[in-house]
């Protein structure tokens, strides 16, 4: 033993991504559902101009065209309003890990609904906005199997993996707590909310089937930050 009188301050700094898990209600999963089969080619907005609801090339995923369908402003509405406690819950919390004492209000910039099939996948990207999050609606019945036959290294069939910060030179060598990569297996139901910087991608799976998700990004406002320019985009909460 020695003489020194150290001081064990047991201080943690939560310092990189927030990532948060919550699991939706049947009942809200099957109505969402419904909401996608009602997406259309087209639409008029309220000043009459006509948006095409197909997102043709729009966003990062390799997925045939036609499944990948923005919804409509009265739409995301409907979805705002159903989720407003959770991203109010959501908000909180990460404000909270992050040690920022004020706490803001929310927007959603857009919300769309994937029709993912064997061998599509959606490569490294990353959103924009604040925050963004992928809602699991549906999952192939034969994903599971397919999972617990699979050998190789890497991700699972269908698996959503984030990554944060530099790897290691040698992957080989890397250790969990120099982890750069987060995978989640995810199942029915289940809501994941991230940082919209994030790099992410989705493993593609090889079973007939299709996996149904609902994404979209958000942005975090002051109380008296002015708004005018977000026009439709604006859903009080």
């Amino acid at each position: 033993m020695n003489n020194y009188n150290h001081q064990f301050l047991n201080k943690t700094y939560n310092f990189g991504p927030y990532i948060y898990h919550a699991k939706l209600d049947e009942r809200f999963i099957k109505e969402l559902i419904e909401q996608g089969d009602k997406t259309t080619d087209n639409y008029e907005q309220e000043d009459g101009t006509v948006t095409n609801q197909i997102l043709d090339g729009g966003l990062a995923g390799d997925l045939a065209k036609g499944n990948e369908r923005q919804f409509n402003p009265s739409q995301q509405r409907w979805f705002n309003k159903n989720l407003k406690e959770l991203f109010f819950h959501y908000t909180q919390n990460r404000f909270t890990f992050h040690r920022i004492e004020y706490k803001p209000d929310y927007i959603l910039e857009n919300v769309w609904i994937n029709y993912q099939h064997a061998n599509e996948y959606q490569p490294d990207h990353i959103h924009s906005g604040d925050f963004s999050w992928v809602i699991y609606c549906k999952v192939p019945e034969g994903l599971k199997e397919e999972r617990e036959n699979y050998k190789k290294k890497g991700p699972s069939p269908g698996s959503i993996v984030f990554g944060y910060g530099e790897a290691a030179s040698n992957p080989e060598k890397s250790y969990p707590w120099n982890n750069t990569n987060h995978s989640v297996v995810p199942e029915e139901n289940d809501m994941i909310i991230f940082p919209a910087q994030m790099r992410h991608f989705v493993a593609p799976f090889k079973c007939d089937g299709v996996r149904i998700s609902v994404s979209g990004n958000g942005c975090f406002y002051m109380p008296d930050q002015k708004l005018d320019h977000m026009g439709e985009k604006r859903y009080e909460t």
